[in-house]
């Protein structure tokens, strides 16, 4: 029985077959989620015809899952950005990872760092994605600045700084997780990872100074 107003027979009957994948599915790795998401994309339209739309998924999702809008969309933001991968690069990742890198907040240029991690060491979990996520700034919009009445070589080292900057944030941030990796393996001495510690701890500082100095460029700009 057509238990949702304005929808016809042919609409009720898709919503049902999309419900039984669904549930046939489960949500254990990265390919099931995402054809989850594929799934419950395939539903929204659906139920976008007709009035009251925006509530209808949302009842939808309630009704034959128990799920929250949010945890439908985390679904559906995970098949939108990672539908077309490659099973063989989806493998590299943990599913929280992929979910964390899913969310409209995650920079697309972090996404692509990630994906560079995951190439170099065959594995990025969600604790990775989080540690990139807390080094990660946005980076210096220069060209925006060229209506701010700054000196041309005051921009150029802008530029340069925006650049240095980012380099070493990229480097701090592979430093970081091969030391996190090294101390979970326990196979490098103490003295060692001390030593290495201490250099990592060196370019944190550095860092930290770059993107303060970044920080106050960005408001002379903005200003």
């Amino acid at each position: 029985m057509n238990a949702i107003p304005d929808l016809s027979k042919a609409s009720w009957e898709a919503l049902e077959g999309k419900a039984a994948r669904i549930r046939a599915l489960g949500k254990s790795c990265a390919g099931t989620a995402i054809e989850i998401g594929k799934e419950l994309i395939a539903a929204r339209t659906i139920l976008e015809t007709g009035t009251s739309k925006d509530r209808r998924f949302t009842a939808w999702v309630a009704r034959e899952f128990d799920w929250s809008l949010r945890t439908a969309y985390r679904f559906i933001r995970l098949a939108i950005q990672f539908g077309d991968a490659d099973d063989a690069k989806l493998a590299h990742y943990s599913l929280s990872a992929l979910y964390l890198l899913a969310e409209p907040s995650t920079p697309e240029s972090l996404r692509d760092e990630a994906e560079v991690l995951a190439e170099k060491t065959g594995e990025v979990t969600h604790r990775d994605v989080q540690e990139l996520l807390k080094l990660y700034q946005p980076p210096l919009a220069v060209e925006a600045s060229q209506g701010s009445g700054l000196p041309h070589q005051q921009l150029a080292r802008l530029e340069e700084d925006t650049a240095r900057a980012d380099e070493l944030r990229r480097g701090v941030a592979s430093l970081h997780l091969a030391m996190r990796r090294l101390r979970e393996s326990h196979c490098v001495k103490p003295a060692i990872l001390g030593d290495l510690e201490r250099c990592l701890a060196q370019c944190k500082s550095v860092l930290g100074r770059l993107q303060r100095k970044q920080s106050h460029q960005r408001r002379i700009c903005v200003g």
